[in-house]
């Protein structure tokens, strides 16, 4: 690798490193590492399509270098190009390795082939019941076909095999929660007691449980249980629980503690809705409603928004939403629309990017650091660096909408509007309008909407991902909607 690259990722000019790198393998002069890197370069940068003539070239040197293999699977696989072919090499030059059985799987889903993805899965299930990350795939395959009924069924098996396996009982119990499914996730805990290994997740889980399925009687006992206990997801449903008790403090001072760790965007939302509760000036302090929420244009032609919702309709193979996304009466794309190689989507992306930049040159001056928006340097963004955490669309049918929820990925959350149902009834005068500061409905809470705000084709509403969000249910119509996630820029 030449000095001068060197010289130019030490002085944090990536890309023109990565331009420097792309002049030299477009005129057949890059070195083998020189190859790798730049692919390595392009993929963190969001330049996922350009990665994959990096890699190839490498590859061309070293055909059976497993990392590489994996390096063009992966940017196959994002950028929209088929990767079967790819990963199916990788699993034949390494027939253990677990994260290509994975890639494939998805590569064969993306397209098309959802049943044959099933099949693979478990028939390497059934050899490999530990294997969680091919269960949980399994079953998102499953729930998203419509199977709702038996879409967990690899998880009780594997269980069964594999007693004392924490990862398969944690993750199977978070997805029967997710489901609501009580019974079994109750019986669930009951076996997880029979193992003194998981006894700890299962005092964490019982208390999870009687929270969530409003079955509180028992749960003083409990809480004696796991008075020492430190566990985030423990934590996050006791703040719910004594927000639905309306003890406010306790339910503070538990957020406030984590809030101190690395679970900040997991709980500042909750103090959102305590804060105002309390009437804490602290809830002014963090919302600003009028000054952080804002319906800006992107500037898409009337020939653009045709072919991206074109495009997006045919991303939309699934039946049903995934089943931890906030969607009700609709689907949700897969994967990461933005690292995508149509052109529609690069060009919405590139648009999209100038668009936050001006949102965030727009936001209010603010000297506190522990502002999970205002705090974060800015500089970056406004000269366009901006990268996303993740990106998708969101298509509703009648009487669709949105769930309460947040985004504890990113920094700046999204809504670009490209189709919108029919908005004239005078019966339900909000119906299809977004609205914020709606706290999720579980919790019980008699708190208006702080604002609602009619959506507009072509343009998106920009705001931080802290803050509580949903839809209004429609009668008649589509929705199209493209969302995004900014990610939070590095001190």
């Amino acid at each position: 690798m030449t000095t001068q690259v060197n010289a130019l990722l030490a002085s944090g000019q990536t890309q023109q490193a990565i331009a420097q790198l792309g002049q030299k393998l477009e005129n057949n002069q890059a070195t083998e590492s020189e190859c790798l890197l730049l692919g390595q370069l392009q993929f963190e940068e969001q330049l996922v399509p350009e990665s994959i003539s990096a890699f190839e070239a490498f590859l061309l040197h070293q055909p059976d270098n497993t990392d590489a293999l994996l390096a063009l699977a992966q940017s196959q696989l994002l950028a929209g190009f088929s990767a079967t072919d790819t990963f199916a090499t990788i699993t034949r030059l390494n027939p253990a390795l677990r994260s290509a059985w994975h890639g494939y799987a998805l590569a064969v889903a993306s397209q098309g082939n959802v049943v044959e993805a099933q099949q693979f899965l478990e028939s390497k299930l059934q050899a490999h019941a530990d294997w969680v990350e091919g269960h949980k795939l399994l079953a998102t395959l499953k729930y998203t076909q419509g199977d709702d009924a038996t879409f967990l069924n690899s998880f009780q098996q594997a269980i069964n095999q594999q007693p004392q396996h924490a990862q398969l009982h944690q993750h199977y119990f978070n997805l029967l929660v997710q489901n609501k499914d009580w019974d079994k996730a109750q019986q669930l805990i009951k076996n997880m007691r029979e193992q003194p290994a998981l006894s700890r997740f299962a005092t964490i889980a019982s208390i999870i449980l009687a929270i969530e399925s409003n079955q509180t009687e028992q749960l003083n006992p409990l809480l004696q249980q796991a008075q020492h206990i430190d566990d985030t997801a423990l934590d996050l449903a006791l703040v719910r629980y004594f927000i639905k008790q309306q003890q406010f403090q306790t339910a503070e001072s538990i957020a406030m503690r984590r809030v101190a760790k690395s679970s900040a965007l997991v709980f500042i939302p909750y103090l959102s809705l305590i804060w105002r509760l309390t009437d804490s000036p602290y809830f002014a302090w963090l919302e600003h409603h009028d000054e952080l929420v804002k319906s800006m244009p992107v500037h898409l032609s009337e020939n653009e928004l045709i072919e991206l919702k074109a495009c997006l309709n045919k991303l939309h193979s699934s039946r049903s939403p995934f089943i931890e996304q906030s969607v009700r009466g609709g689907t949700q794309t897969d994967q990461h629309l933005f690292l995508r190689h149509e052109p529609i989507l690069r060009t919405l992306r590139d648009k999209l990017k100038q668009t936050v930049s001006r949102y965030v040159a727009q936001l209010p001056e603010h000297d506190e650091k522990t502002h999970p928006l205002l705090g974060k340097p800015r500089a970056a963004a406004i000269d366009g660096n901006v990268k996303f955490s993740g990106s998708w669309s969101v298509r509703l049918q009648r009487q669709g909408y949105n769930v309460s929820h947040t985004h504890p990925k990113g920094w700046i959350s999204s809504a670009l509007h490209l189709q919108l149902p029919g908005m004239s009834d005078p019966a339900a005068p909000d119906a299809g309008f977004i609205q914020f500061g709606t706290p999720p409905p579980e919790l019980k809470l008699n708190l208006a909407p702080t604002l609602k705000m009619k959506p507009v084709v072509g343009n998106v509403v920009l705001f931080p991902s802290t803050m509580w969000h949903s839809t209004v249910p429609f009668e008649q119509g589509e929705r199209l909607v493209v969302a995004f996630d900014v990610q939070s820029p590095a001190r």
